[in-house]
């Protein structure tokens, strides 16, 4: 994989946002606050962890759109590629948006993480080493996006 393009690494981050499943935010006392996108897909997550490795920009911007207590939607900007990336109906814990919000969120990073299904229960193994800058994070309401359009 190594003799990969620029352009088709980037393709990895592309596909891995149709499969994003679930947000994980950090809780109000983790030391190192990250931001983790989660697939059920392993392939998916092991080809967006490559190209994140190699990432050298400024970092992500997110939008996240709050749909109910459980769901958000979700718009990734890269920079440089003046790209957005969306997805909707990402499931997050019960009300933590509420929470994450009220914290601090200075040196917030962004990475990734498998999410496993044992016993009907969700299992999160993040990615424990990966951490990309966060450019900025902004929450809205869906009613806000609603009325702007």
């Amino acid at each position: 994989m190594n003799d990969l393009s620029k352009e088709e690494k980037r393709i990895f981050f592309v596909d891995f946002i149709r499969f994003i499943n679930a947000i994980e935010f950090p809780n109000e006392n983790d030391d190192q606050k990250r931001i983790h996108l989660l697939s059920l897909e392993e392939e998916q997550v092991k080809r967006v962890t490559y190209y994140l490795q190699d990432y050298e920009g400024e970092g992500f911007s997110l939008i996240i759109v709050e749909v109910d207590s459980d769901t958000v939607n979700l718009k990734i900007y890269e920079p440089h590629t003046d790209d957005f990336y969306e997805k909707e109906n990402i499931v997050v814990r019960h009300n933590i948006l509420e929470k994450y919000k009220n914290t601090n969120k200075d040196n917030t990073y962004l990475s990734v993480g498998m999410m496993e299904i044992i016993d009907n229960k969700p299992t999160v193994r993040p990615n424990a080493f990966l951490k990309i800058p966060l450019k900025s994070i902004s929450f809205y309401e869906k009613e806000d996006t609603e009325d702007k359009e």
